[in-house]
């Protein structure tokens, strides 16, 4: 039997299905060799008694209609209604449209007033008006409403995709909503779908009993067999909003045919031009019913002769297109609420052909670690595709290979490493090969030392990157222990953000002292060109370090370490 809340919960929803009373006002018209597009506000009551005035960007390709419509739901921060996207879609065929469920922000000319939702503290029984994510799912199924009564719009043909925490409410939207061909949460499906993190979502705070309640009706997790409609779910493995522990626990109880796949290496947080094709290739495919999804890898994994095999498998009806590569991606630490600090993820790409057996060797760095591996396939139109991450256990394998136990100590020259270290990776180009060398660090464990002259270590790392940073960060340093026997100068940078997101760049340089040393760095000291210091560490995205020598050609003759990095 459903609570009051529960009831509650389920006819707001269902009036958000009615379109109702509601105005139109366009503030801005344009028009390109795709059609016509124009920025508008409609007010509307959202829930009975609550007028809202929504601002957004609707655009029409010129042709025949009725047209498949694609709505865009963006993400927190500064984000809004976003025009790129509605011209994207538009010059593809699709009615587009991107509205704003933020309300004003610094020096926004336009935007959507939403009446104070989530309403005001109640202190009567707990009430879904109450919560932000139930306000901007309700929000997001008037404008869905609204796109399906408009005379350009084949209301059987409609997707939607959100970015951030527009996918959160992406993935809800489409657990309550069946109107729908097909959607794309795109990263926030993770830390949004976390226990407490729905809480903290809440106007007041109420008791435990009114939470878990709450999270039942709105968490992702708890939402999989919800789904109305095919999610392409997509993350990257260093996500902190879209974090894949929490999206491959709902997504694992997903049917097959119901769920893409796209996950990216070392990625925090950012679309790169293979998820674009992918994004657009699942849509066409689905909502236009144009082309045709191309098919994900499977993961298999075995141990053999002191080596894990990883092997990539595709269904039983064979392939209609050949991938052009397979990209094999592992990890050797636990999933767990609070990452390791920089979980890297090692790369390795094949060139298919009819001959390739799709398979790649992975030597065991500590048979006791866990690990996880995926693998993408890439096709010659740009799109990848993704397996469901496999986790699995080197000596669960062995002793199931051989029928008792693993003893061998296989390939532990890792043991005593933190897991910060990595050479530079990049999504593309990559170098496959891994062209570095441990050495023992006196104080204990290994170090990383640079194998070739001009390399540069990378700590490729999420936000926050350690669990000790979760209270107050400032009087934090981040402490790097340090080896060179030549003279010269260590650069540490700081990256927030990748290329194509706009990266920006802080720098603290430290003069080196021969042998071992420890090097603490406060916040502070990493300054950026304009002379402006870095203001969290949350912008901590990676870290790259690298020694100038006095004398270029004295580093032929050292090899600088990087050992331990932690904040203190």
């Amino acid at each position: 039997m459903m609570n009051l809340g529960e009831i509650r919960f389920h006819e707001l929803l269902k009036t958000a299905e009615h379109l109702g009373e509601h105005r139109i006002r366009t503030v801005e018209r344009r028009s390109d060799p795709y059609g016509d597009y124009a920025a508008m506000y409609m007010e509307t009551e959202l829930i009975p008694g609550e007028w809202v005035k929504t601002y957004f960007w609707i655009g029409v390709p010129y042709g025949e209609t009725p047209f498949p419509a694609m709505l865009h739901i963006h993400g927190g921060g500064s984000q809004t209604a976003n025009v790129e996207h509605v011209r994207h879609w538009m010059s593809k065929g699709y009615v587009a449209l991107s509205y704003d469920w933020k309300e004003e922000l610094s020096g926004q000319e336009h935007y959507s007033d939403l009446a104070d939702m989530p309403t005001k503290d109640m202190e009567e029984e707990f009430d879904p008006l109450q919560s932000v994510m139930f306000t901007r799912l309700i929000h997001a199924k008037k404008m869905v409403t609204w796109l399906a009564q408009l005379p350009e719009v084949d209301a059987e043909r409609m997707g939607a995709f959100g970015i951030s925490r527009g996918g959160t409410v992406t993935r809800l939207l489409n657990a309550w909503d069946s109107r729908l061909q097909a959607v794309a949460p795109i990263y926030g499906c993770g830390k949004h779908m976390s226990p407490g993190r729905l809480n903290r979502n809440v106007r007041r705070p109420h008791t435990l009993e009114d939470t878990y309640d709450w999270e039942r009706l709105l968490s992702g997790l708890k939402l999989a067999e919800r789904e109305q409609s095919p999610m392409l779910i997509m993350s990257a493995t260093n996500d902190y909003w879209g974090w894949m522990d929490a999206i491959c626990e709902g997504a694992a109880h997903l049917p097959k045919t119901k769920r893409g796949l796209y996950f990216a290496a070392n990625q925090n947080h950012h679309l790169d031009g293979w998820a674009g094709a992918a994004l657009d290739c699942w849509m066409d495919a689905l909502v236009k019913g144009e082309g045709h999804w191309r098919q994900a890898p499977s993961a298999v994994v075995s141990v053999s002769e002191g080596a894990l095999r990883v092997t990539s498998e595709f269904g039983a009806e064979g392939l209609s297109a050949l991938p052009l590569k397979l990209r094999f991606c592992w990890s050797w630490y636990d999933w767990s609420e609070v990452l390791p600090p920089g979980r890297y993820w090692h790369v390795k790409e094949l060139d298919c052909s009819e001959a390739s057996d799709f398979s790649v060797e992975i030597p065991i760095i500590d048979p006791a670690i866990s690990g996880f591996v995926y693998v993408d396939a890439i096709y010659a139109d740009g799109v990848k595709t993704s397996s469901f991450p496999l986790r699995f256990s080197p000596i669960y394998l062995g002793a199931v290979a051989s029928g008792v136990p693993l003893t061998l100590e296989l390939a532990d020259f890792t043991r005593g490493l933190d897991g910060w270290h990595c050479p530079e990776q990049r999504t593309e180009p990559f170098d496959p090969d891994f062209r570095y060398v441990f050495v023992d660090d006196p104080s204990g464990g290994k170090a990383l030392a640079l194998d070739e002259p001009g390399m540069k270590f990378a700590l490729v790392t999420h936000k926050p990157v350690d669990p000790i940073i979760q209270g107050d960060k400032d009087h934090l340093q981040l402490q790097l222990r340090l080896f060179t026997d030549v003279p010269g100068v260590w650069e540490v940078s700081v990256f927030y953000r990748p290329d194509q997101a706009g990266q920006i760049v802080w720098v603290s340089e430290v003069e080196g002292v021969l042998g071992w040393a420890n090097v603490r760095l406060a916040r502070q000291s990493f300054g950026h060109a304009d002379g402006k210091v870095l203001s969290s560490w949350e912008k901590m995205h990676k870290i790259c370090v690298t020694f100038l020598p006095e004398q270029v050609e004295a580093i032929c003759g050292g090899r600088p370490a990087l050992g331990s990095v932690r904040f203190i």
